[in-house]
């Protein structure tokens, strides 16, 4: 079995053959260290799996019925039950996409797109590399939001 640990300057990682186990530095801005990581490793396709405590936190939803995204900011530390996404390329630019399910207040629960985050303490990663199979501009198009019907 292929192992080795592989340090960038806001993770380390743990590489199992495919698949890495990525620990992101307490204050790293989240997807600016995945983003990194995929970068350092040259990888074009791969699915994320994680959990955490974040601070600082940004969630996109889409509102089907006024056909908009709303934003909401959490500051205060927070722990996410699920960190989940893909590494893909749209047009030539590898990119990292990620959803997140929190429980908030009173057993509240919040999932959407995470458009920011910072680190507080722990935040790990289990990542597939998935580099024979690329997902393409034509599959993304097939996924596009302004294929969904509002009727």
């Amino acid at each position: 079995m292929n192992s080795q640990i592989v340090t960038g300057n806001l993770w380390t990682a743990h590489r199992i053959e495919d698949y890495y186990i990525v620990k992101l530095q307490d204050k790293a801005d989240v997807l600016d260290a995945l983003n990194d990581f995929v970068s350092y490793e040259r990888i074009k396709s791969g699915n994320f799996s994680g959990v955490g405590i974040v601070k600082e936190m940004t969630l996109r939803f889409l509102e089907p019925i006024v056909k908009k995204y709303l934003y909401t900011h959490l500051n205060n530390p927070i722990e996410i039950q699920n960190i989940s996404g893909a590494v893909s390329d749209h047009e030539g630019k590898i990119s990292v996409s990620l959803n997140a399910t929190l429980e908030w207040r009173n057993e509240t629960t919040l999932s959407g797109q995470l458009i920011d985050a910072k680190v507080h303490g722990c935040t790990e990663f289990l990542f597939y590399s998935a580099d024979d199979r690329i997902i393409t501009d034509e599959f993304l198009d097939l996924c596009h939001t302004s294929f969904w019907s509002f009727n």
